[in-house]
């Protein structure tokens, strides 16, 4: 092999490979590699790209409750309950619609906070548990908001 041959194949092309196009996200949504740390023995947790089928349906689930309970709080403003959270409250005052849009950017910033840090421990607790905290939390709102409404109408 000659030496003007040898440099081209060692020579690095102008264009850079890993450049974003539109093609390589479509690709990484359906394609993603790190469903896991690169190496087990690595004591601190790292972020993913790929989550969990569960991690997923219980972001949904809770996403699906943060909804119920807004319809549920304003069905039970109207029969003269009131809205004990004060950011909320004030929301409220202000608009229905700035409430639900406040209280649905709150609760979805916060999930995708706890997905992306699932395998991190925070207070002693693994991330992934604080899905399921979350979700029992809203289930028992719902819950207690369902009762409430029962004895009303």
């Amino acid at each position: 092999m000659n030496e003007v041959a040898l440099n081209n194949r060692y020579c690095r092309r102008a264009e850079d490979r890993r450049k974003s196009r539109l093609l390589s996200l479509v690709y990484g949504l359906y394609r993603s590699r790190r469903a896991g740390d690169r190496r087990t023995q690595v004591a601190t947790p790292s972020y993913i790209d790929i989550h969990s089928h569960c991690a997923w349906a219980l972001a949904l689930s809770i996403m699906a409750l943060c909804i119920a309970d807004v319809y549920f709080t304003l069905l039970l403003i109207e029969h003269g309950s009131r809205e004990l959270n004060p950011l909320l409250a004030w929301a409220l005052e202000k608009d229905a619609m700035l409430f639900y849009t406040l209280k649905y950017t709150i609760t979805a910033l916060s999930v995708f906070l706890i997905v992306q840090h699932r395998h991190f421990i925070v207070f002693g607790i693994k991330g992934y548990n604080f899905l399921f905290i979350v979700l029992a939390g809203y289930v028992m709102l719902i819950t207690y908001q369902l009762s409430m409404l029962v004895h009303i109408v």
